[in-house]
């Protein structure tokens, strides 16, 4: 890829020349390896690699209780295998430097690849990768809606009364105001392809309150049967974006990830972060101690007694 450097570690090696935008990385840990290494004549292409994954010590011992509490097992018995490495610590430059100073061409190397390479975020308002268009064209867009969300009528409803046609226009129009037509569009293209690989799904949260989302197949709850509010999910005074939730069976999710990211540019993946509360937390930690159920509850109760 253009304008893009490769850093292979020191201790995989390979078995092709390297390339102008290619490195060996080496950490501190195998200096030692490095005069019993073939690489020791090469050091025109060796670059410093310190991967960061923790803070400190601190932060690495709280990864290792959090890995075993994911494990279901005692800390003890934690592998490695299933833990990073106490060596992946925020490192002081100086330190690290120090510990190179027999290599200086190495951190010669090194500091200038940093100078080459720079990173840039665009926070402003006007910085938005969102897919604007679907189909290229605000106007095709509403056009395609307007037709996927008529043609499924016949599909959800055998009778088509005058509240659910005052419903889909009055939807229709919010949406288009609202510049939410391709965020729809998006969704029943992704859910037509999970259709078609006959894949389960399930749409639910406020998405759920629109019946243009009923009729292109996003959610499965008539909201005209259950009353429910669109305004809830899309309203002319909602300042944050609405979402579809739409969960998929850990078998399919993959393929349908994949799907994404090939079909539609500027995709991706978020972090959800899970967290204890105070009770939860005591106790998933007694249990990767090994401690007795009964021993974790009275550290419960004495807990409760000493808190402010």
């Amino acid at each position: 890829m253009p304008n893009t450097y490769v850093i292979y570690p020191f201790t995989k090696g390979i078995g092709f020349p390297l390339a102008e935008h290619e490195y060996i990385g080496i950490r501190k840990e195998d200096l030692t390896k490095l005069p019993f290494s073939p690489w020791k004549h090469h050091t025109d292409k060796m670059v410093i690699l310190q991967s960061i994954s923790f803070a400190d010590k601190k932060g690495f011992n709280t990864h290792r209780l959090l890995r075993a509490i994911a494990n279901n097992m005692l800390l003890s018995k934690l592998p490695e295998s299933e833990q990073g490495s106490i060596t992946d610590c925020l490192v002081n430059p100086k330190t690290l430097k120090e510990a190179f100073v027999a290599f200086p061409e190495i951190i010669k190397n090194t500091e200038h690849l940093l100078k080459k390479c720079t990173v840039a975020f665009d926070f402003s308002k006007n910085s938005s990768k969102n897919k604007k268009f679907y189909t290229g064209n605000a106007q095709l867009d509403y056009r395609l809606l307007r037709k996927l969300t008529y043609t499924g009528l016949a599909y959800r409803y055998a009778k088509q009364t005058k509240e659910i046609l005052d419903r889909i226009e009055k939807e229709l129009k919010m949406i288009q105001e609202k510049s939410f037509v391709s965020y729809f569009l998006i969704n029943w293209k992704i859910l037509k392809y999970a259709r078609s690989k006959g894949y389960f799904y399930v749409g639910r949260g406020s998405g759920a309150n629109s019946i243009v989302a009923y009729l292109l197949r996003i959610t499965d709850v008539d909201p005209i049967e259950l009353d429910l509010y669109f305004e809830r999910f899309i309203n002319m005074y909602r300042q944050n974006p609405p979402d579809f939730d739409i969960d998929f069976s850990w078998k399919d999710r993959d393929d349908v990830t994949r799907y994404i990211f090939s079909h539609f540019k500027h995709t991706a993946l978020i972090t959800v972060y899970n967290t204890f509360k105070y009770r939860a937390a005591i106790r998933e930690l007694g249990k990767v101690f090994g401690l007795p159920k009964s021993e974790i509850d009275k550290l419960l109760c004495n807990s409760i007694t000493m808190q402010p």
